[in-house]
Order: C-alpha cells, then sequence, then structure tokens
C-alpha cells in the first residue's frame, strides 16, 4: 500500500498548507485562470475547466491509494490568514522513491519569500516522516522561469540531468536538505 501523502499538512509562524478541500475553490480557480500564474506552468483554464480539473484534485485526495496529493497553503501574518498557493507531490513508485513536489503561488504573493517557507514546510514534512521512506524530492520546471529557478536553488535544490533542454530538473536529498537546513 503507498503511504498516504495526506498526512503531510503543516504549519508554521507565517505559512500553513492543508490538504485541499471544498473550500478552496476560489484559490484553484484565481490560480488557474490567471495568465501570470500560468505563465510558465501551462494553458489559462476558463473557469469551468478550472472547477473540472478542481473537482478531479479532491477525488484524487480522497483515494486511499492515490500517489498524487494536493495542499491549499495560506499566509498567516498577524492572526490574518490569506491565500497563498497550491501544493502538490506525486509519487511515481509506491516505496522509496522519489517524491516530486511542485508550487503554485497567487500573483500578488510571489516574490514575498512565502513560497520558500512554504518549500521549507513540505520538503521538512516529507523527510522527517519516516514510514514515507524518501530520500529523494524532485521538482521541475521551464528552464526560462527564473523565479522557479531561484525559488528551489534557494531551498537547496541542485540541477539533475534532464532530456528535455527547455525543462530543468531539479533534485534534493535527505542529506543535503539536513546539511542546507542547518548552514547559516
Amino acid at each position: 500500500m503507498t503511504p498516504d501523502l495526506s498526512d503531510l499538512s503543516f504549519e508554521t509562524p507565517r505559512v500553513k498548507a492543508r490538504l485541499l478541500c471544498e473550500d478552496d475553490l476560489d484559490l484553484y480557480l484565481a490560480l488557474y485562470t490567471d495568465p501570470e500564474v500560468m505563465r510558465y506552468i501551462g494553458p489559462v483554464m476558463g473557469r469551468k475547466e478550472a472547477s473540472a480539473q478542481f473537482r478531479k484534485a479532491l477525488a484524487l485526495n480522497r483515494q486511499e491509494t492515490s500517489r498524487v496529493q494536493y495542499w491549499a497553503a495560506y499566509a498567516t501574518e498577524d492572526a490574518v490568514v490569506s491565500p497563498l498557493g497550491l501544493l502538490s507531490a506525486i509519487r511515481s513508485e509506491p516505496s522509496r522513491s522519489p517524491v516530486e513536489i511542485g508550487i503554485m503561488l497567487l500573483g500578488r504573493m510571489q516574490r514575498s519569500g512565502l513560497g520558500r517557507l512554504l518549500l521549507a514546510g513540505l520538503i521538512d514534512a516529507i523527510f522527517d516522516d519516516a514510514h514515507f521512506g524518501v530520500d529523494v524530492v524532485t521538482a521541475r520546471h521551464l528552464s526560462q522561469n527564473a523565479a522557479a529557478r531561484a525559488l528551489f536553488s534557494c531551498v537547496g535544490f541542485s540541477i539533475s540531468a534532464g532530456e528535455d533542454s527547455r525543462i530543468e530538473m531539479r533534485m534534493l536529498t535527505s542529506q543535503q536538505w539536513r546539511r542546507h537546513a542547518v548552514s547559516p
């Protein structure tokens, strides 16, 4: 049986992430219908298409054996909870395999430093949960997405070999993360 990725919800003093639920439709629509957010991700969706994709994401989150999970992320500064974006994790194999993570932030939340906190929280949760047995986290983004390159680099990801020059593959081992997390 595939370990349940949904247990990876987390909260820090400035951000929190919890499993995507019905209450997150507006956040989902705001992301997938925004041309600026979708610029490096894929085609902008209409509200109807994005709503259908949201329902699929909810269904995946409910499946006990799903290898894909989605979390809604919120900023929690000054006792105010503000929508921030979405996180995802995809496990290609049932055990000991790398987990590929993804992040989407609302345009107004990009370059706020909160994306770094979200990634750090998710990476901590993945590597700290022993029953997942994950030693490698991966990510990918379009080569021209300088913001994604900077974000993944600042939390310790290194570039790994990729077959497509338009896409940068990133990799972070648990050992690299632990060294990065304690370095000044």
